[in-house]
């Protein structure tokens, strides 16, 4: 019966498609994003992960070719801003990128941010207040939530261009903290082998929110939003979405 509606639901979409898709590009869309496992993985320039192999799903049902490439998380934004590309993977909203990205409602993946420290220290935390004498380290580009974005500590952070970078700083104690999402800085810690080595501040848990695969502000891409925020809601009630959670690790709800 799951097959059967999941089919069904792609019809429907198909016969717009079919109208829609000659207001795009022929040539396969152009997908940037930067490394961000386990949702975005690239080895030896073999790009996986949970949120790249869900964007495949969707587009590949929807009967549209992708081509999904790496870079560092500031040229992506720069690439879509300038409308050097055609979607971005992984972007969280906020106003500012509202003007030149369109955002589908629903959400690749979701995730909660936390505060990374080196396994064994203490810091004392009610509010984000006490982290403003603090080292923090964060990314280039990217944009947590409104509470850490705006806070005194994330103004006077050190940004890198990867996470790999902070946590080294971190556990040569040349940082105090690491923003990160949580399954993000798992799961990288995991791959440095220093999973043993950090820990996270207790209760600090912020920015619960959604991941998105997001729009150029390109001719008709509005619509191109909307059709894959359907499809891809549609795609969330399927074996297949499941599959690519457990390939992963992820718990399937």
């Amino acid at each position: 019966m799951e097959r059967c509606i999941w089919k069904r639901g792609f019809a429907a979409l198909a016969v717009i498609l079919l109208y829609a898709a000659g207001l795009w590009a022929e040539d396969p869309l152009l997908i940037v994003t930067a490394p961000w496992p386990p949702y975005a993985i690239d080895i030896d320039r073999n790009i996986s992960g949970i949120d790249v192999e869900i964007t495949q799903a969707v587009f590949h049902q929807l009967g549209m070719s992708v081509n999904i490439r790496m870079y560092p998380w500031k040229r992506c934004l720069l690439m879509i801003e300038n409308q050097n590309a055609d979607a971005i993977l992984d972007v969280s909203i906020t106003p500012e990128r509202h003007e030149f990205m369109y955002f589908p409602k629903e959400p690749i993946s979701e995730g909660t941010t936390v505060f990374f420290i080196k396994a064994g220290r203490t810091i004392p935390f009610t509010n984000l207040e006490d982290l403003n004498t603090l080292r923090v380290g964060a990314v280039l580009g990217y944009s947590y939530c409104d509470d850490i974005d705006q806070s005194l500590f994330m103004e006077r952070s050190e940004r890198v261009s990867s996470l790999e970078q902070n946590f080294k700083k971190l556990m040569t104690d040349r940082l105090d903290v690491v923003v990160e999402v949580d399954a993000v800085g798992y799961y990288v810690a995991y791959q440095m082998g220093i999973s043993a080595h950090i820990d996270i501040i207790p209760q600090a848990l912020y920015c619960q929110g959604g991941n998105y695969l997001a729009f150029s502000h390109k001719q008709n891409y509005n619509l191109l939003a909307t059709q894959f925020s359907q499809a891809l809601e549609t795609f969330k009630t399927t074996d297949e979405y499941k599959n690519i959670l457990k390939a992963y690790g992820r718990d399937v709800e």
